[in-house]
């Protein structure tokens, strides 16, 4: 997106931490079965309809289901996809070589 300016840190082991630095970034768990395609080729059939899930369970809320970081904020996400509450970050104790170099990248590249 132009004028966001975000950066996501995947680790090894599938944890995420993403920092926003401008603007605002939407984070939400894709669908189960977001890497299923959809057999277009069938025709029309009647499916049977929804039926309860056995317990344990847990109803998952638009919160946790979606989380919006701000600028100047972060959030983890656990390898299991479990997201943390945004939280403030100081760009002082983030400022890397890495986001430096970023930094000056962006500089170089104003719209």
């Amino acid at each position: 997106m132009r004028g966001t300016v975000y950066r996501i840190n995947v680790e090894d082991d599938k944890s995420a931490l993403v920092k926003v630095y401008d603007g605002s970034v939407y984070v939400a768990n894709p669908p189960r079965d977001a890497s299923k395609k959809a057999d277009t080729s069938l025709a029309p059939h009647e499916v049977s309809g929804p039926s309860e899930v056995a317990p344990p369970y847990h109803e998952v809320s638009m919160e946790e289901w979606t989380v919006i970081v701000k600028a100047m904020q972060q959030v983890s996400i656990s390898s299991q996809g479990v997201a943390s509450k945004p939280q403030d970050f100081d760009p002082k104790a983030d400022a890397d070589d890495w986001v430096k170099w970023n930094q000056e990248r962006d500089k170089e590249t104003q719209f």
